[in-house]
């Protein structure tokens, strides 16, 4: 029973602490604040070093994430992780449980995680995270400047921002741009003119061109939306 338990713990600390081994116990609160434990056991508890470890910070979460993920054989692209540390704000026990609720999702729907996998887990963890791929509440007026969204792009794909107003046709900065256009019209709100002037002085065409492959690639491509959606968490 529950008080034979606590004797025969109370006689195994004893015995490891007259013997000067180190003893490291981890608990969700502090030993005043346990309860059904007798006073002998939360004093003896209380005889050395008490530190709070508080909650991971977000360099740790996503750490905790990786490993538990890999642990299960689980991938997460690098913006699965950065929402999950992002909205998880409770104990590791909850990171836990985001991952196996994703492995468990992995496993009986037979395929790769997407990012709106990641939402789902979050509400019905309770976290009040927004989709930003298919947003129901947009707020511009506490947004970046397009200015600043361009900058933003230019250093996450790390080409010039120059060139994304430029003629060049690289890859990155062909992605790069049209990332630009995408997001000024779902998440902005501008017109095709607006952008084309925007963007350098092109054509509507072109940016309906730009719009189109975009959306498709979001919808197609994991890798892609990641970009999105990590691009977006900083708007």
């Amino acid at each position: 029973n529950k008080t034979k338990t606590q004797e025969i713990f109370h006689d195994i600390f004893n015995a490891l602490h007259l013997n000067k081994k180190q003893i490291v116990l981890s608990s969700d609160r502090p030993p005043r604040e346990l309860d059904n434990i007798e006073d002998r056991l939360k004093s003896r508890f209380s005889l050395g070093l008490v530190a709070d470890i508080g909650t991971p910070d977000f360099e740790t979460k996503s750490a905790i994430l990786r490993a538990k993920a890999d642990a299960k054989g689980l991938t997460l692209m690098p913006a699965m992780v950065d929402v999950l540390a992002k909205y998880i704000t409770g104990s590791v026990r909850e990171i836990e449980g985001a991952v196996t609720m994703l492995s468990t999702k992995h496993h009986l729907y037979g395929r790769q995680l997407e990012i709106d996998d990641i939402y789902e887990v979050l509400k019905t963890l309770g976290y009040g995270a927004e989709n930003p791929v298919n947003p129901e509440v947009v707020t511009p007026t506490s947004r970046p400047s397009m200015d600043a969204v361009a900058d933003m792009i230019a250093e996450y794909y790390q080409v010039n921002r120059a060139d994304i107003f430029g003629k060049g046709r690289q890859k990155d900065i062909v992605r790069a741009r049209q990332m630009l256009m995408y997001i000024a019209h779902e998440q902005y709100g501008w017109t095709l003119e607006k952008i084309g002037d925007f963007c350098g002085g092109r054509h509507h065409g072109t940016v309906i061109h730009a719009i189109k492959s975009m959306k498709k690639l979001i919808a197609s491509d994991q890798y892609v939306k990641g970009d999105y959606v990590s691009l977006s968490e900083k708007i």
